[in-house]
């Protein structure tokens, strides 16, 4: 109704993220309580909802395993929350920024690699005896560490790729070590057409509840004015920035 605040997961044509108006159906809007956590908060359950649906799509038993989150920006920093609260012994995670590396372990990371300067695969080979990890989740969406994620895996392992891919361009990977290693690998699509939007509306309750700290990816709130700036500093993740968001 008129006056209700509301958390919108659009269909990517439906969506106009940067217009103060939007006209969008309405199974596409979930209401939320304005006075139960800061909108900013409220707002990052659109991200976490994503990695929430993409568990609940191909859940896996992940209870004392170690498990591997390549990129650490909000996706992958919720998914090793996720993944840490299912019951994760070990959560290994990289990244090529500092800052979102510091924030890792407030998230569940127990062991957290700089990416730009040391070797992800040798440090999982030297965590793990040489098996690898029993579960790798791609965060990031680059050729590199997709194909990075199949060497750190161990054989009969799992694999994620839920990285938004980069490029329309074929990716060549190695067949023979994903066939020999009996892997099995998994992506999912379209949170968006959730009936119900379930998996938002769980990424809501746990940021109420707080059962989930999300205000230290909150690094940069800007103006709409500054929507130039905004695109500048997720790009370059300069000064310090995690989440950019833009306020009307």
């Amino acid at each position: 109704s008129t006056g209700d605040v509301v958390l919108c997961a659009p269909f990517v044509p439906d969506s106009r993220g940067f217009s103060e108006i939007q006209r969008i159906r309405g199974s596409s809007v979930t209401k939320v309580e304005p006075d139960a956590a800061q909108l900013t908060e409220l707002l990052m359950a659109q991200q976490l909802g994503t990695v929430i649906y993409a568990h609940r799509q191909h859940p896996r038993d992940v209870a004392g395993e170690t498990v591997v989150v390549v990129g650490q920006g909000s996706a992958g920093l919720f998914w090793s929350y996720l993944l840490k609260r299912h019951g994760a012994a070990r959560v290994i995670v990289a990244d090529l920024s500092t800052s979102r590396l510091c924030a890792s372990p407030s998230f569940g990371a127990d062991v957290v690699i700089n990416a730009s300067t040391d070797d992800l695969a040798a440090a999982v080979r030297d965590l793990t005896g040489g098996k690898g990890a029993d579960y790798v989740v791609e965060a990031v969406g680059r050729k590199e560490t997709l194909l990075q994620s199949i060497d750190v895996v161990r054989a009969d392992g799992g694999l994620y790729w839920f990285g938004l891919p980069d490029t329309t361009s074929l990716i060549d990977f190695n067949f023979r070590d994903f066939f020999r290693k009996r892997l099995t690998a998994h992506s999912t699509y379209g949170a968006q057409g959730e009936s119900g939007l379930v998996s938002f509306r769980i990424a809501l309750d746990w940021i109420v509840r707080k059962e989930i700290d999300v205000s230290p990816l909150l690094s940069h709130v800007l103006p709409i004015e500054d929507i130039g700036k905004a695109f500048e500093l997720a790009d370059s993740r300069e000064d310090g920035a995690m989440k950019v968001s833009v306020s009307f």
